[in-house]
Protein backbone atom coordinates (compact mmCIF):
# COMPACT_ATOMS: atom_id res chain seq x y z
CA UNK A 1 0.00 0.00 0.00
CA UNK A 2 1.51 3.59 -0.61
CA UNK A 3 1.69 5.52 2.34
CA UNK A 4 1.70 9.11 -0.04
CA UNK A 5 -1.83 8.95 -1.03
CA UNK A 6 -1.82 12.72 -2.56
CA UNK A 7 1.04 14.68 -3.99
CA UNK A 8 0.49 18.20 -5.73
CA UNK A 9 1.00 21.57 -6.77
CA UNK A 10 -1.23 24.30 -6.82
CA UNK A 11 -0.39 27.77 -7.71
CA UNK A 12 -2.17 30.76 -6.80
CA UNK A 13 -2.59 31.73 -10.28
CA UNK A 14 -3.22 30.21 -13.32
CA UNK A 15 -1.22 32.57 -16.33
CA UNK A 16 2.35 33.96 -14.90
CA UNK A 17 4.26 37.22 -16.92
CA UNK A 18 7.58 37.90 -16.71
CA UNK A 19 8.82 39.99 -13.71
CA UNK A 20 6.35 38.63 -11.34
CA UNK A 21 6.52 36.19 -8.75
CA UNK A 22 5.35 32.73 -9.16
CA UNK A 23 3.97 31.52 -6.04
CA UNK A 24 1.48 28.34 -4.57
CA UNK A 25 2.07 25.49 -2.53
CA UNK A 26 3.48 21.67 -2.04
CA UNK A 27 0.33 19.16 -0.58
CA UNK A 28 1.24 16.29 0.56
CA UNK A 29 -0.89 13.64 2.10
CA UNK A 30 0.56 10.53 3.83
CA UNK A 31 -1.07 8.11 5.61
CA UNK A 32 2.35 6.66 7.44
CA UNK A 33 5.48 8.65 9.05
CA UNK A 34 8.06 8.30 5.51
CA UNK A 35 11.74 8.89 6.36
CA UNK A 36 12.55 11.21 3.49
CA UNK A 37 15.23 14.12 2.46
CA UNK A 38 13.47 16.68 1.31
CA UNK A 39 11.16 18.04 -0.98
CA UNK A 40 12.81 20.06 -3.65
CA UNK A 41 11.43 21.82 -6.58
CA UNK A 42 12.75 22.51 -9.75
CA UNK A 43 11.69 25.43 -12.55
CA UNK A 44 13.19 25.64 -15.33
CA UNK A 45 12.16 27.59 -18.53
CA UNK A 46 13.62 27.42 -21.53
CA UNK A 47 13.26 28.71 -25.35
CA UNK A 48 14.06 26.23 -28.19
CA UNK A 49 14.57 27.37 -31.78
CA UNK A 50 15.15 24.98 -34.32
CA UNK A 51 15.22 25.01 -38.04
CA UNK A 52 16.94 23.18 -41.17
CA UNK A 53 18.95 24.72 -43.75
CA UNK A 54 19.02 23.05 -47.66
CA UNK A 55 21.93 24.85 -49.41
CA UNK A 56 23.65 23.43 -53.03
CA UNK A 57 22.17 19.71 -51.86
CA UNK A 58 24.00 20.14 -48.28
CA UNK A 59 21.00 19.89 -45.70
CA UNK A 60 21.76 21.08 -41.82
CA UNK A 61 20.09 21.38 -38.41
CA UNK A 62 20.47 24.67 -37.02
CA UNK A 63 19.63 24.68 -33.27
CA UNK A 64 19.92 26.31 -30.06
CA UNK A 65 18.54 26.49 -26.11
CA UNK A 66 18.47 29.68 -23.96
CA UNK A 67 17.55 29.07 -20.58
CA UNK A 68 15.38 31.98 -18.62
CA UNK A 69 15.32 30.68 -14.80
CA UNK A 70 16.61 27.13 -13.72
CA UNK A 71 16.35 27.30 -9.39
CA UNK A 72 15.87 24.91 -7.30
CA UNK A 73 13.81 25.47 -3.79
CA UNK A 74 13.60 22.86 -0.99
CA UNK A 75 10.08 23.25 0.72
CA UNK A 76 10.77 20.97 3.01
CA UNK A 77 13.31 18.95 4.41
CA UNK A 78 17.11 19.23 3.80
CA UNK A 79 19.42 19.50 0.31
CA UNK A 80 20.72 16.27 -0.71
CA UNK A 81 24.12 17.78 -0.50
CA UNK A 82 23.80 18.20 3.42
CA UNK A 83 26.58 17.10 5.53
CA UNK A 84 24.40 15.79 8.21
CA UNK A 85 24.07 12.43 8.28
CA UNK A 86 20.13 11.90 9.40
CA UNK A 87 17.11 11.79 7.24
CA UNK A 88 14.36 13.72 7.97
CA UNK A 89 10.71 11.98 8.82
CA UNK A 90 8.22 13.68 7.43
CA UNK A 91 5.30 12.63 9.75
CA UNK A 92 2.05 11.35 8.54
CA UNK A 93 -0.70 13.73 7.94
CA UNK A 94 -2.20 16.05 5.65
CA UNK A 95 0.62 19.30 4.70
CA UNK A 96 1.17 22.34 2.11
CA UNK A 97 4.33 23.93 2.15
CA UNK A 98 4.38 27.52 0.43
CA UNK A 99 7.02 28.43 -1.86
CA UNK A 100 7.79 31.34 -4.24
CA UNK A 101 10.08 31.86 -7.84
CA UNK A 102 10.80 35.51 -9.07
CA UNK A 103 10.36 34.95 -13.03
CA UNK A 104 13.01 37.02 -15.16
CA UNK A 105 11.89 40.41 -16.18
CA UNK A 106 13.64 39.41 -19.64
CA UNK A 107 11.57 38.23 -22.24
CA UNK A 108 12.04 35.42 -24.99
CA UNK A 109 14.87 36.76 -27.68
CA UNK A 110 13.88 36.33 -31.32
CA UNK A 111 16.82 35.05 -33.15
CA UNK A 112 17.41 36.08 -36.71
Amino acid sequence: MDSVTRFELELDKDVYYAGETLSGRVVVSNTENIKVQGIRLLLRGKAHVEWKINKAGDRRIVKDDEYYIDEKKIVWGKDKNDADGGIPILPRGNHKYKFQFKLPESALTLLV
